[in-house]
């Protein structure tokens, strides 16, 4: 997340005003989203129930109001368990 340059005061939105994460992943028989308010580096993450092993994409994008959208990707492989 960017971070406003002064201290928070009584006037000023709160921290996460307006900020959105949202995960994707799809791959093989899913495709799921999840959306969250916040983009605060404490967040504990979102598990996803991936139904069978492949490569799935992950794509992780962080808006905030008055500044371009940043988005990472990634593709993972999911073995099958033995």
């Amino acid at each position: 997340c960017w971070h406003d340059t002064h201290p928070l005061g009584e006037s000023d939105p709160p921290p996460d005003a307006g900020r959105f994460t949202t995960i994707t992943v799809s791959g093989p028989g899913t495709s799921e989203s999840y959306q969250s308010n916040t983009c605060r580096v404490a967040n504990p993450g979102q598990n996803f129930r991936l139904p069978t092993p492949g490569q799935y994409t992950v794509t992780v994008t962080v808006a905030q109001p008055g500044h371009p959208d940043i988005t990472e990707q990634i593709t993972v492989t999911i073995n099958p368990f033995n």
